[in-house]
C-alpha cells in the first residue's frame, strides 16, 4: 500500500487526506443524517474528484515530460510504466469514494425512513 501511495506522488497525500475527511463526514451521516450533513459530503466528494482529476493530469503530464526528456529510453516502456503510477491517484481516490458512498446509502436509508 505504501509503494502505491508512493508512486501517485504528493497528489495522493492530498487526496487521501480530502478522502479522509469525506469518510468521517459520511460516517456521521450514516448515524445521525440531516440535510446538512448531507451538503458537506456533497462539497467534499466534490473536492476528492477534483483533487483525482488534477493528480492524475499532473502525473500524465510528468510522464510525458519525462518521456520528453529522456528519448534514448524506449517509449513505449516509459508510457506503460509512467502511465499505471499516473493512475494511482484515480485509483485510490475512487476507492475511498466507493466507501464513503456506502455510508451515504445508509444515511438516506434511515433519512428516509
Amino acid at each position: 500500500m505504501l509503494d502505491f501511495i508512493k508512486q501517485g506522488g504528493v497528489p495522493s497525500l492530498v487526496i487521501i487526506l480530502f478522502s479522509f475527511l469525506a469518510l468521517m463526514a459520511s460516517v456521521m451521516f450514516a448515524r445521525r443524517p440531516d440535510e446538512k450533513s448531507r451538503a458537506m459530503i456533497g462539497a467534499l466528494t466534490n473536492v476528492v474528484i477534483t483533487s483525482i482529476v488534477l493528480g492524475t493530469f499532473s502525473a500524465f503530464y510528468a510522464v510525458l515530460r519525462y518521456a520528453a526528456a529522456h528519448p534514448e529510453e524506449p517509449l513505449h516502456e516509459v508510457l506503460v510504466v509512467g502511465g499505471s503510477e499516473a493512475l494511482t491517484p484515480a485509483i485510490l481516490g475512487l476507492s475511498f469514494l466507493s466507501v464513503v458512498y456506502m455510508f451515504v446509502a445508509v444515511g438516506e436509508r434511515r433519512l428516509r425512513g
